[in-house]
């Protein structure tokens, strides 16, 4: 368990950027934490993992005070950081069995578990290769690996999906729920809210500094009387609101149209077929190339259940079925319509 009692924190004298925070994450469960960039996600985290210095209040890892016994505290957890620094120079097994050694994990169990988490992050046949010339998203997978390689009880992840392909992160929630269910403690950050509303059993929202809210993503919901997504309710209609004012369900739909649009020609749809059943998108017989069927494959599962794929002379059709969504059809097809343009980006960086 992990728990924030009154903890603050501030750079420059009497201007806190984490003020008053009172968390508890009990074990057995996937906590999300969650707020936009600038929110305070990142400096909490670090003081939580004994990186900054706490300024008032205290943390304890399993009632161990992270200030007072800062070594024994930091066995009982792993923390992947917001961005995947390790040391270049060295080769991914180096770097693994570095880890290893600081840890004190036996080699028997070093090789099993580097073994198993390298094939299912799909990186093993890059471990005898130097770090510095790993993609983005295989230093993130190294990293994960590395923190994982121990076995922590109390898993600390910040932003973990930044970076990684679709199958990867599908991988990384896949191991996040089984460790839960072990009884152990997930506690991880993301701005990315649709990700929260699918894994977390608890979520605490931060905005400038302080905790706003504390409880499940339908007790979220009940509290903004919204049958919306959370992406809607913090990104969006945020935006909107600000600028324009409290805006009706007509407008907000009208955003969705003109977004989807958009989003539409970047990933080349060259045709739609809606029925009172489905809605069926039909992209360019060039794209369709560049895209890998099973990253689409679970990209697509990861966004909605109710998404389907057919392949037909050569294109890629990506179909939505209606039956039973919780939101408009239009949000799940931003949603696919995002992650492919990040999916296509990263295919095409790596």
């Amino acid at each position: 368990m992990i728990e924030l009692k009154n903890v603050s924190k501030a750079y420059v004298k009497n201007k806190k950027v984490v003020e008053n925070i009172n968390l508890k994450i009990e074990d057995g469960i996937i906590f999300g934490f969650i707020g936009p960039n600038g929110a305070g996600k990142t400096t909490t985290m670090e003081m939580l993992t004994g990186i900054l210095d706490i300024d008032e209040g205290e943390i304890l890892i399993d009632g161990i005070n992270i200030e007072k016994e800062p070594i024994k505290a930091k066995k009982e957890f792993g923390f992947v950081p917001d961005s995947p620094d390790a040391f270049e120079k060295l080769t991914g097994i180096e770097y693994l069995n570095f880890i290893g050694d600081v840890y004190g994990v036996d080699q028997k169990t070093r090789y099993e578990r580097i073994s198993k988490l390298a094939n299912e992050f799909g990186i093993y046949n890059s471990l005898k290769d130097r770090i510095q010339g790993y993609s983005h998203g295989m230093k993130q997978k190294i990293v994960i690996i590395g923190v994982l390689l121990h076995n922590p009880k109390n898993w600390i992840l910040d932003e973990p999906m930044t970076g990684l392909d679709p199958k990867a992160s599908f991988q990384l929630k896949e191991l996040m729920r089984e460790h839960s269910d072990k009884g152990n403690t997930v506690f991880f950050s993301t701005h990315v809210l649709e990700v929260a509303e699918k894994i977390c059993d608890k979520i605490a929202v931060i905005d400038k500094g302080k905790i706003k809210f504390v409880g499940t993503c339908e007790e979220l919901r009940e509290k903004w009387k919204s049958n919306s997504s959370l992406e809607e309710l913090f990104e969006i209609k945020a935006e909107i609101e600000n600028r324009f004012g409290k805006i009706n369900r007509e407008m907000e739909l009208y955003m969705y149209e003109e977004l989807f649009e958009k989003l539409a020609k970047k990933i080349e749809v060259i045709n739609v077929v809606q029925t009172n059943s489905y809605i069926d998108l039909e992209l360019s017989s060039q794209i369709s190339k560049k895209i890998d069927g099973e990253s689409l494959f679970l990209l697509a599962y990861d966004v909605s259940e109710n998404f389907r794929l057919k392949f037909n002379n050569n294109k890629i059709h990506i179909i939505l079925d209606f039956i039973n969504l919780d939101k408009h059809f239009l949000v799940y097809l931003i949603e696919i319509s995002s992650r492919l343009i990040d999916l296509l980006k990263k295919e095409r960086n790596d």
